[in-house]
């Protein structure tokens, strides 16, 4: 695992940044200055889902609509190579800094790291997480090497 400290945060090197939500992290913040605000204006978006009388319609014609439940705490990913050295960006919500939303933090970085494929990595970690939290965290112990880690 290698620390970039605040001169080689924002620098390239990786395909993939994962950064906590805006209230949990100053780096959020700055990266999102960044994206044009992208995070900040995506925060009241919720998912739309079809109404009561649409999937009543479905089911009485018998028509195959695929139906993609989106929960509103689900990661947002933002392409971000026109305006990042990076390729995406993906904001993983924390409910709050506390040790067991930590955990499921990590998790859930891991959990997206590797549906992505296991590209390279910069991992912001939120403003109140150690790196010594997060790696006791972190799943795949043996795979912490691949891993970038900014500490705010």
């Amino acid at each position: 695992m290698q620390e970039k400290d605040a001169l080689t945060a924002l620098s390239p090197g990786v395909q993939l940044w994962m950064i906590p939500p805006l209230a949990h992290s100053e780096w959020s913040k700055r990266i999102d200055w960044y994206l044009g605000f992208q995070i900040r204006r995506a925060a009241p978006h919720r998912p739309a889902n079809f109404s009561p009388d649409l999937h009543a319609l479905v089911e009485t014609l018998e028509v195959d609509v695929p139906m993609m439940r989106l929960s509103p705490e689900a990661p947002l990913m933002i392409a971000s190579e026109t305006l990042l050295p990076n390729h995406q960006t993906v904001v993983v919500p924390l409910a709050s800094e506390d040790d067991s939303q930590f955990s499921q933090w990590a998790i859930m970085c891991h959990r997206i790291w590797t549906g992505l494929g296991k590209p390279g990595v910069r991992i912001f970690l939120p403003s109140k997480m150690s790196r010594a939290q997060f790696l006791a965290k972190w799943p795949q112990k043996e795979a912490a090497s691949d891993l970038e880690i900014v500490v705010s």
